[in-house]
């Protein structure tokens, strides 16, 4: 699904599912005054985030996937950003006309020099709605595709997901944003010289700042208009500082293990094991994950 982007005053954007007719210009100046239209519908807090990264050298892999040869890095570079974000709703966006919200929100890791780090998710209500009008994973991950993410900061993988509620008094779990690398290179390679570049910056860095920005929403009205408005709200400025394990902010434990779709989560504050074996898969997966090479 393409979305086609009408810009107009105060930045908001409108996409019309299924519905043949121009709306007026008239509409948007009405709906950019209305409180409920503005106004996010999720508050976040962040109990905690973490940072870190590191480089081993000369690392030797028996890589056991793809038949037991060698794979010799000059580098293995690995970095990992853990943030937790705790939602809670504001009750007083919700209206008789809005049917459902998707709110996307920006995580930015960095130093007075380098910005280390750009990701993204969504909290979402109610967002079975727009499967009667438009698929909601196309449209999210489309507007992140074409307008959120950075495909030039020379990583090598993204990922972007998020939490939804239906009911605006249950408990909303705990969302961990951030992402991580672990992967070598040679010193003839050119993919990845970031890493050194986050290295050499981090070395002598005691403080590093994480900025939250809540940078566009989606919502679906009554009538089933599609109304996308882009924002850059700044959420929160926080320091991350330097200890023995890495750049903190706040309280791990405090989420350490974390109930969530009726199992229990264990997110790790460090940095991804280099997989020595050719993958990070556990040994006790490899029979599920490859059936004709480890299966029984």
């Amino acid at each position: 699904m393409k979305i086609e982007k009408k810009l107009i005053a105060l930045s908001i954007l409108a996409v019309t599912i299924g519905i043949a007719t121009v709306i007026p210009m008239t509409y948007f100046l009405n709906a950019k005054a209305q409180t409920n239209i503005a106004d996010s519908l999720f508050n976040i807090d962040i109990p905690c985030a973490y940072y870190n990264a590191n480089a081993t050298y000369n690392v030797v892999i028996h890589d056991i996937i793809h038949g037991g040869s060698d794979r010799v890095y000059d580098t293995w570079f690995r970095d990992n950003a853990v943030i937790a974000v705790q939602p809670s709703i504001n009750y007083t966006v919700l209206d008789k006309n809005t049917v459902s919200r998707i709110e996307l929100f920006e995580y930015t890791l960095y130093t007075d020099k380098l910005q280390i780090q750009k990701t993204h998710s969504y909290l979402s209500f109610n967002e079975e709605a727009f499967e009667h009008y438009n698929d909601k994973d196309s449209l999210t991950t489309e507007y992140w595709q074409e307008t959120l993410l950075d495909k030039s900061d020379g990583r090598t993988g993204y990922s972007f997901g998020g939490l939804s509620v239906s009911d605006p008094g249950e408990q909303i779990p705990v969302w961990i944003a951030g992402e991580n690398e672990n992967h070598g290179y040679n010193q003839s390679d050119n993919s990845y010289k970031k890493g050194d570049k986050i290295l050499e910056t981090i070395k002598d860095t005691q403080t590093i700042y994480l900025d939250i920005r809540r940078v566009a929403y989606i919502s679906l009205s009554a009538d089933g208009t599609v109304i996308i408005v882009e924002d850059n709200k700044l959420l929160h400025h926080l320091e991350l500082t330097k200890n023995d394990n890495g750049y903190m902010f706040g309280t791990p434990a405090d989420i350490r293990v974390e109930i969530y779709s009726g199992r229990q989560r264990e997110y790790y504050f460090g940095l991804p094991n280099i997989p020595y074996s050719g993958t990070d898969v556990p040994e006790e997966l490899w029979s599920t994950v490859w059936p004709d090479r480890f299966g029984k």
